[in-house]
């Protein structure tokens, strides 16, 4: 696959992960019974999966600023889709 093609995947990816992020943040963790520790670790596998998607997105794809939020530990806190929205709007 190509280096665009592959960076095209990537934004797909990250687009959807924030977006289940957001759900599961806003209410998803009530509705599946998970406990606090259970809610970190997959919150800690996001920000792992959140970077590596990164790492396949061409730097010039995103302002360099979106990126480095996206690296914090914000996106995978977020229960309002801010990140979603911003992405959205980004590759618009």
């Amino acid at each position: 696959m190509s280096e665009p093609a592959a960076s095209s995947m990537a934004m797909k990816r990250l687009l959807a992960l924030l977006g289940s992020i957001a759900a599961y943040n806003d209410k998803g963790w009530q509705w599946s019974g998970h406990d606090a520790a259970h809610s970190e670790a997959l919150r800690a596998g996001w920000s792992l999966e959140i970077r590596g998607l990164l790492d396949s997105i061409e730097a010039d794809s995103l302002p360099a600023q979106l990126r480095q939020e996206l690296l914090t530990r914000a996106p995978v806190q977020d229960d309002d889709g801010v990140y979603v929205e911003k992405l959205k709007r980004w590759i618009a």
